[in-house]
């Protein structure tokens, strides 16, 4: 049996080199496109947001707070006076606009938004890239961050958009094409880049080469597998060589199911038992668990890469090795992504502190005992199998994870190669 692998975001311990490589170049967009982009992305409403600075902004693992630090939390009152018939408004009414626009969002029609990720900037300047260049070998300079839906189904208490997402049960508000999404974001994209030309260590040529947009990573706020045309937005983006970084909430088993393929599917396990992840994700859902459950079966089913993602949580969620591996069992993810925590800064909404982020030690060791249980609890059905051969073999296809587990690199290509 092939070792499994623990991979801790954070720390990066190896390198997947060229294992998930994108090969195929996307022809750079040119300038009378961007801006007749630009000019439609004006006509449906967007804020121009000025250029955010350059070492302030998060990607999808860090904070997302305001410039004075101070946060609304916006959720409650979301769709209120939107204005329109029917309950058919605009999902980004102005306060929710003005609140996005201050921490440094595009936004792109009624209810989509793009942000420049830190990475991507700081890749751009040559200072390394996200942990999705150490362990799938994007090119983090040329990943955009964004989502078709700014509107969720929790109220997670770690959420680090400090809850400035609306949240819903259902997609109620006015939508906007999927054409006109892809086209605004990527101009909007674009926009952000500029002010970097002539940053120290920025290079005319690797800035030319950021601006064809390679990854796009669905993880920006909210919930994108709401958005009621998702499966023609993720075939535009495919349709100019962009590879999809789809995460999910395990709240939307159906739509899951029905999802075109992505390049990768994540799913947030962001508990292993009922009365956890009701008290960590606060979801709106009264059958949570339930839609939790048939999400993980609907993504087993899935033939491209799958992730499990752990945002571990002292006090909330760390234990429980046994009810996590069920559900991973479940679920066969090709990868598991561990990672700690991120401290957000004070917010109403919010009861997370410091004390409630775990020591870099703490996430090694919790990648470490998960990884020895799923090995133990698979060399104890293979020993079982051995006596009953009639019974079903169950298999799980991989871990990423911990710091010095051996056998990293053939594990991790061997979970891919099942596909």
């Amino acid at each position: 049996a092939q070792p499994l692998v623990v991979h801790f975001i954070g720390d990066v311990v190896s390198h997947l080199d060229n294992l998930f490589a994108d090969r195929v170049p996307q022809p750079a967009a040119d300038d009378d496109d961007a801006a007749s982009t630009s000019k439609k992305t004006a006509a449906k409403g967007e804020d121009g947001a000025a250029a955010v600075p350059l070492e302030t902004e998060s990607d999808d693992d860090d904070d997302d707070g305001s410039a004075d630090g101070s946060v609304d939390d916006l959720e409650d009152i979301a769709g209120i006076d939107a204005g329109a018939e029917g309950g058919r408004g605009e999902l980004l009414y102005p306060r929710l606009r003005q609140s996005l626009t201050k921490q440094g969002y595009r936004l792109i029609g009624s209810h989509s938004g793009v942000k420049l990720c830190r990475w991507t900037k700081a890749m751009l300047r040559g200072r390394g890239g996200c942990y999705k260049h150490t362990f799938y070998n994007i090119s983090s300079y040329q990943c955009m961050e964004m989502t078709p839906s700014l509107a969720c189904a929790n109220k997670c208490v770690f959420c680090w958009r400090h809850h400035t997402n609306p949240v819903g049960k259902e997609f109620t508000w006015q939508v906007d094409s999927p054409e006109f999404l892809v086209e605004g974001a990527i101009a909007a994209h674009q926009g952000m880049l500029k002010p970097m030309k002539g940053v120290p260590g920025v290079t005319p040529d690797k800035l030319a080469e950021a601006m064809n947009v390679k990854h796009c990573a669905l993880s920006l706020v909210g919930e994108p597998i709401m958005y009621p045309r998702i499966n023609e937005f993720v075939e535009l983006l495919h349709a100019k060589h962009i590879s999809t970084f789809m995460v999910t909430n395990a709240q939307f088993p159906d739509r899951i199911a029905a999802l075109s393929p992505v390049t990768q599917h994540y799913l947030s396990l962001d508990a292993p038992t009922k009365e956890e992840l009701k008290a960590i994700d606060r979801p709106l859902f009264d059958d949570f668990w339930e839609r939790t459950i048939a999400s993980i079966k609907a993504l087993r089913a899935k033939t491209q890469r799958t992730v499990f993602r752990l945002t571990l949580v002292e006090g909330y969620n760390m234990t429980g090795l046994e009810d996590y591996c069920r559900l991973i069992e479940l679920g066969a993810p090709d990868f598991i992504e561990v990672k700690g925590v991120t401290y957000c800064g004070n917010s109403d909404a919010s009861p997370i502190t410091m004390r409630h982020v775990p020591f870099h030690h703490e996430v090694v060791k919790f990648c470490d005992a998960l990884a020895k249980a799923l090995e133990r609890r698979r060399d104890e059905r293979a020993a079982r199998e051995a006596a009953a051969p009639a019974a079903k073999p169950a298999k799980v296809r991989g871990v990423i994870g911990g710091d010095d587990v051996p056998g990293q690199h053939t594990a991790a290509a061997s979970s891919v190669a099942r596909r």
